[in-house]
């Protein structure tokens, strides 16, 4: 009877395929909050089918020669608390390994300098990279052509709880050629150490932008995050201002570091022209809510931008896609209305005229099918009139989006399907 190693290494490679994890190169089916508690799970799962590969490639070496590269194509390692050694120890003294890798996802020891994993941006075929925990403060010193600086071929980053200073992140962000889609997960506390009577650093947008501008012409997908605050009201500053990134046709950011601490910013001037879809969440809720800001309980930082894409003369006239994503309502909060579905925000007397019509009444939302619910009147005629794709999701029970006919939709539409309770803490650290 015919044995595995009778078949061909195509059908080896194909057989291989399905036992071997693959890599999470797009996030989908859950709100961009979520997104390091589904690369932990992928990656555990990951790991764990890693290891089927692993075996056949170690009982010979017939099966060694055609699966190598499939072991070594994809390394998730993110939860691993000593893979990060024992890797760059390999691929030093094994170099045909590292030319195999194509995504790695690492979990960094404590204290870990840019000298411990540097080796990584020297693979010459890595284009995603995933790295958790980098929390240094200073640049290392390097001595000849040590340092991989603008030589790596990697293209997607994504920094997890990452805490580095700015002189430690912008040395990082500049090995990279010429990313094109940056994950950037920002532990703002740790900017608060310092040695001796050193004066603290203080985490700001302003820091993070000099940091990434060695990519301000390449870029052209933006995650800005934070780990779950421990208290409510912590790390409000500055905004962020990527006017200069050129090429940013996606932004995926929390509210904090969109608007900062003045809620009335106008944030088209920090926005580039190339932008074509904004995401902004909103972490906490409580401090700062979306349809609870001031006395008119409305967000004026997106009326604002709302007023500017009605204009002819609109700087961002490619901006077609808005999702805010506020877990700010439980059921049974606020006003019913008369058909029994939540309705508090309908009840607000700051929508001035909200007794005449506008563009907003006539348009049919996708919302709950039993529960269904309309923004405020002043922000859903807004939202119409720009003539934009937009997603406003508060609870299950209590979102709206509409795609008008003429304008692209989001891509991923998770809103129908996402159950918050599952993820009632939106990440992890």
């Amino acid at each position: 009877m015919p044995g595995i190693l009778d078949l061909s290494n195509e059908l080896l490679l194909e057989i291989c395929s399905y036992l071997r994890p693959h890599p999470l190169l797009n996030i989908t089916g859950r709100p961009f909050c979520c997104w390091t508690r589904i690369l932990k799970e992928h990656d555990s799962a990951s790991f764990a089918k890693l290891q089927t590969v692993n075996s056949l490639v170690r009982s010979c070496r017939h099966l060694y020669a055609v699966l190598i590269s499939e072991l070594y194509g994809y390394i998730p390692l993110l939860t691993s608390h000593h893979g990060l050694e024992r890797f760059t120890r390999t691929v030093t003294e094994h170099e045909e390994l590292g030319d195999y890798v194509r995504c790695a996802s690492f979990n960094l020891p404590e204290n870990a300098t840019i000298v411990d994993f540097y080796q990584l941006f020297w693979l010459p075929n890595l284009a995603v990279l995933d790295l958790r925990g980098y929390q240094a403060w200073h640049a290392a010193e390097w001595e000849g052509d040590e340092s991989p600086m603008g030589l790596s071929q990697v293209q997607t980053l994504r920094l997890l709880n990452c805490g580095a200073h700015e002189e430690a992140l912008t040395e990082l962000l500049k090995f990279p050629r010429a990313l094109e889609a940056l994950w950037y997960d920002a532990n703002q506390g740790e900017w608060d150490g310092h040695y001796g009577d050193e004066p603290a650093a203080e985490f700001t947008c302003e820091a993070v932008r000099r940091s990434m501008a060695t990519h301000a012409e390449s870029l052209g997908k933006l995650v800005f995050t934070r780990p779950p605050l421990v208290h409510e009201g912590l790390g409000h500053g500055d905004a962020i201002d990527l006017e200069d990134f050129k090429d940013l046709r996606s932004l995926s950011i929390y509210q904090v570091f969109l608007v900062g601490l003045i809620s009335n910013t106008r944030v088209s001037r920090c926005l580039p022209p190339s932008l074509e879809e904004l995401e902004v969440f909103y972490d906490d809720s409580g401090y700062v809510d979306f349809l609870d800001e001031g006395e008119i309980a409305h967000p004026h930082w997106l009326l604002t931008l709302l007023e500017e894409l009605k204009g002819p003369e609109s700087k961002l006239k490619n901006l077609s896609r808005i999702r805010i994503v506020a877990l700010e309502w439980t059921p049974g909060q606020g006003v019913e209305d008369e058909e029994g579905g939540p309705d508090s925000s309908n009840a607000s007397s700051s929508d001035s005229g909200r007794d005449s019509r506008g563009p907003g009444d006539d348009v049919q939302l996708r919302g709950h099918p039993t529960s269904p619910w309309r923004p405020p009147k002043l922000l859903l005629d807004l939202l119409v009139q720009a003539g934009i794709c937009f997603s406003i999701f508060l609870h299950p029970e209590r979102r709206a989006r509409l795609t008008p006919d003429d304008v692209n939709g989001f891509d991923d539409v998770w809103e129908d399907e996402w159950d918050s309770k599952i993820d009632s803490s939106p990440s992890f650290v």
